[in-house]
């Protein structure tokens, strides 16, 4: 079949969510000039797992696409897509959302992830 199966990030969306929340750094510039946003990052995600290839598809400000990408850089072996019973790479597409919280001078970053 043609069926591929999505790489996974290991121990699923939660962690991801998890990981991305304990890694992600606000840039002050961007904070304290009140810009916020959606950062595509493209990666693919090879038969070993690896993230390689990682690029700023869809981008809201320099500062926020670097910050995205440095921290899709650090992230941890995926479990590879597979096809046919075999790993394979496939091309994942990670949105991540920067949000400011008006009321307070915390930023929380929220983020979701769909697949390309």
């Amino acid at each position: 079949s043609d069926e591929v199966s999505l790489p996974a990030f290991p121990g699923g969306m939660a962690k991801l969510s998890q990981f991305l929340g304990s890694t992600l750094r606000y840039p002050t510039v961007c904070m304290e000039n009140g810009i916020q946003g959606r950062v595509m990052v493209k990666f693919l995600v090879t038969s070993k797992g690896e993230v390689k290839l990682a690029k700023v598809d869809r981008g809201v400000d320099p500062h926020l696409d670097a910050e995205a990408l440095r921290v899709v850089n650090l992230m941890p072996r995926w479990i590879p897509g597979e096809k046919d019973g075999k790993p394979v790479g496939v091309w994942f597409e990670l949105p991540i959302i920067y949000r400011l919280r008006k009321s307070t001078s915390k930023s929380i970053i929220t983020f979701t992830t769909i697949p390309c």
